[in-house]
């Protein structure tokens, strides 16, 4: 028997793959004698066993008369229990050919029941068994799905775009459940501009403030750099210092533009 192995996520049970139910042959044995009993085979075979087994003791009681009356000189007698010796003996070759047949039609009795009435060994929490006609729709589904696409038990396709983000009015939405779509621009999709640019919008004031504070030093010791070298370059000390002064300027505004700061107040613009 088929079975479907499958997964709970939030409130759905979801397909993970599929594997046949095992077959308890011995609680299948034990069950199969208990039905035997029942049938027509059993019982026939029954009947001849018993048939079988009286030819025996008629054939060991005419070779007792056989012996007696030779011992005895009986020669009448003699010739009477040689003659019904071997019709017994006859009648019994006859039970024995009909006890094989019968025998051969009970084995394969027992080998239909066994197919017909399989015990299985109890699936786990994860695992339900399914018909044949419920295998091959689900699998038929299941190996079609496609990303972002999951099958769940009762045979629906539903979307999966857990850990996906996307972004709605500068808002940073991440999926964290299955069912749920996408209601925007995906967040992979943007370019690395737009990506800081919601990065910092998302920042608390003070996390703006560390942040600017920090790249202003760092844009400062890059001016120094630039100042030593272009001095090394022998430009003019006023010239290096002018040129300098003018890049770390510029850099500067940009930054201001970038964390929104108020170059008149020196805070994050509300």
């Amino acid at each position: 028997m088929k079975t479907i192995l499958f997964t709970q996520i939030d409130d759905y049970h979801i397909v993970v793959g599929f594997d046949t139910q095992q077959i308890n042959r011995v609680a299948t044995l034990k069950k199969v004698e208990e039905l035997i009993t029942e049938t027509e085979e059993f019982m026939s075979v029954t009947e001849i066993q018993t048939k079988c087994h009286s030819a025996l003791l008629r054939i060991n009681e005419l070779s007792v008369e056989a012996h007696t009356a030779k011992m005895q000189g009986q020669q009448e007698q003699l010739a009477h229990a040689e003659s019904e010796y071997l019709k017994a003996k006859a009648k019994h070759e006859l039970l024995a050919e009909e006890f094989s047949e019968k025998t051969a039609q009970l084995h394969k009795k027992r080998e239909e029941l066994a197919r017909t009435h399989c015990v299985y060994f109890d699936l786990p929490e994860n695992e339900k068994a399914i018909t044949d006609e419920e295998y091959d729709t689900l699998y038929a589904k299941f190996v079609e799905i496609e990303e972002h696409q999951l099958l769940t038990v009762s045979g629906s396709v539903i979307e999966d775009y857990r850990g996906v983000q996307y972004v709605k009015d500068d808002i940073l939405t991440t999926i964290t459940k299955i069912g749920t779509s996408p209601d925007g621009i995906l967040y992979e999709e943007l370019e690395q501009e737009e990506k800081e640019r919601l990065r910092i919008l998302h920042l608390s004031q003070e996390e703006k403030e560390a942040e600017y504070q920090l790249a202003v030093e760092v844009a400062e010791n890059q001016a120094v750099n630039l100042r030593q070298k272009l001095e090394l370059r022998r430009t003019p000390a006023e010239d290096a210092l002018t040129q300098s002064q003018e890049w770390l300027e510029t850099e500067i505004v940009q930054l201001q533009e970038k964390y929104g700061m108020l170059p008149e107040k020196g805070g994050i613009a509300e």
